[in-house]
This record gives structure tokens, C-alpha cells and sequence, in this order.
């Protein structure tokens, strides 16, 4: 990579550069990259199996099948699509850029605003005003039409059913738009027929 930078490259690519690193070091080498993607102004083509490392890294999304072009775009849309297979499985899940707005030092969490709402998270450590993305798995997104006061859920936000699909024969994805960003619910076909889920 330094050689690379070095000779003035027009575009750099990075050939999954930590399949061979464990996740310890991945932890700790992630941060860097993303800073280096961030500050080169020269386009950098990013090689991966890791649905998170790249919804962490990437802007635009290439799905590749078989050596063959499945679908490209804008990362939030084409990681929420049921067409490349993306939007299914136990990893279907949702990126959202936020910004900081507040951070909670009592119990070390932060307030993240987007055009969709408000989400608490995770404090690590950034600053009030910083960009953010946020990786939102969609096992971890529950499907409510009234509020539920009594219950551990800190985050809650109104949203659209834009689409939903079979995931397998007990489960559905539920595609969701929350302002401009979108989400996927993973929940069984059965509560999609209580909650009498659908598009609009």
C-alpha cells in the first residue's frame, strides 16, 4: 500500500487485505484503513467476502456471482435489495450515516441524529458533530404498530414498509424506510401476517 501511494498510483486496489488477520488485529486495522479511504483523494477498489468490512468502507457496492456483475450502487440501497441475495440470510443488514449529536458519559452511550430520527448507541469515544455509520443487523430490528413502553428497546422510529420477501419458510425481510435511510426487519411470516405487514 505504502508503494502504492508512493509512485502517485491513479487508483488503489486492496486485494482482501485482512482475510489472513484475526479479529483482534481486524479491530485495530480497520480504523486505520477507514481513515485512508477517507483522505485519499484517489479512488480505492476494496476486495472483500465480509459484508460488515464492507459496509464499513465502502460508498458504492459491486456484488460480483460467479465472476459476473449481480448488482452496483449506492451502498445502503443495494445492501437492503433482495436481488443479490444481500438483503437475506442471518447477516441482512441495513447501514445508516448519522452524526453525533450527544454522547451519555453515565452509561457510556451516544445520540446519533439522521434523517430518519434518533438512535442511541455505543459510545466510542467520538466527538459531538462527527460523521458516524451505523451497521443495523436486521435480527436486531423488531416490528411494533403501537409503543411498547415496557420493554428493553431504547431505540424506536417510524417507519414505511416499502417491501418485504420469503427469507425461508418460516421467515420474511421486511425492507423499511425511516426518513431517507432504509432498514431490514428480519421477522417470521407468522408476525408478518399479525401485524398484517405490507407495502404503504
Amino acid at each position: 500500500l505504502a508503494r502504492a501511494l508512493v509512485k502517485d498510483a491513479d487508483l488503489v486496489l486492496l486485494d482482501e487485505p485482512l482475510a489472513s488477520v484475526d479479529r483482534a488485529a481486524r479491530r485495530e486495522i480497520l480504523p486505520y484503513l477507514e481513515r485512508l479511504v477517507a483522505e485519499l483523494e484517489l479512488p480505492v477498489l476494496h476486495v472483500t467476502h465480509d459484508l460488515a468490512e464492507a459496509a464499513r468502507l465502502a460508498d458504492q457496492l459491486v456484488v460480483m456471482v460467479d465472476g459476473r456483475i449481480v448488482a452496483a450502487g449506492d451502498l445502503a440501497e443495494v445492501l437492503t435489495s433482495p436481488h443479490p441475495g444481500l438483503g437475506t440470510g442471518a447477516e441482512a443488514a441495513a447501514v445508516i450515516q448519522a452524526r453525533v449529536v450527544r454522547r451519555h458519559h453515565a452509561d457510556q452511550l451516544a445520540s446519533l441524529a439522521f434523517a430518519g430520527g434518533e438512535l442511541l448507541v455505543s459510545d466510542h469515544g467520538h466527538a459531538v458533530g462527527v460523521q458516524a455509520r451505523v451497521l443495523v443487523l436486521a435480527r436486531d430490528v423488531s416490528l411494533a404498530t403501537a409503543p411498547a413502553p415496557a420493554s428493553s428497546i431504547l431505540n424506536t422510529l417510524a417507519v414505511m414498509v416499502e417491501d418485504l420477501w420469503n427469507d425461508s419458510p418460516s421467515r420474511c425481510m421486511v425492507r423499511l424506510r425511516a426518513g431517507e435511510a432504509v432498514l431490514l426487519a428480519a421477522v417470521t411470516r407468522r408476525s408478518a401476517q399479525s401485524l398484517d405487514v405490507r407495502p404503504g
